[in-house]
């Protein structure tokens, strides 16, 4: 998928505004790095992303699965220069494979907050069995 090849991969963030497109992952007993962000990007393309930061990376040592994950990113400003109010801090936890969920989880308690944009989203691995997702639930006005 030559969409795929041609996606920005980074360690960190973008200095432009970005929207978030998801969260992507992939788990594997073994194979290569290089086979693995292959996988990464493919997921990517598929969410509409022209980016995939905050890329991280786990060997599979010592019998760990091999992990690899990061932020699918649109480089586009979902504020226009509008001004904002935070409305929640939000907080999910779920167990590691299931980012997709929690980040799911998380535009659904920023609804439930009222929010309509979701800010400074973070993708935080804890220990192997369990990830964090964060952000801002905020009301953007026009």
């Amino acid at each position: 998928m030559i969409a795929a090849q041609r996606l920005t991969v980074t360690p960190s963030s973008l200095r432009s505004p970005t929207e978030i497109m998801g969260i992507v992952d992939v788990h594997g007993n073994g194979g290569s790095e290089d086979r693995a962000l292959g996988e990464l990007r493919i997921r990517a393309v598929q969410l509409g992303a022209e980016a995939l930061t905050n890329v991280e990376f786990r060997h599979g040592d010592h019998g760990e699965k091999l992990h690899l994950s990061g932020t699918a990113v649109r480089c586009h400003d979902i504020l226009h220069g509008r001004r904002y109010e935070v409305l929640a801090r939000l907080d999910v936890l779920a167990p590691m494979g299931q980012e997709e969920d929690a980040f799911a989880e998380l535009r659904a308690r920023g609804r439930a907050a009222g929010a309509n944009v979701i800010l400074d989203v973070h993708l935080e691995h804890g220990d192997e069995s369990h990830v964090r997702i964060t952000g801002k639930a905020v009301r953007a006005y026009e």
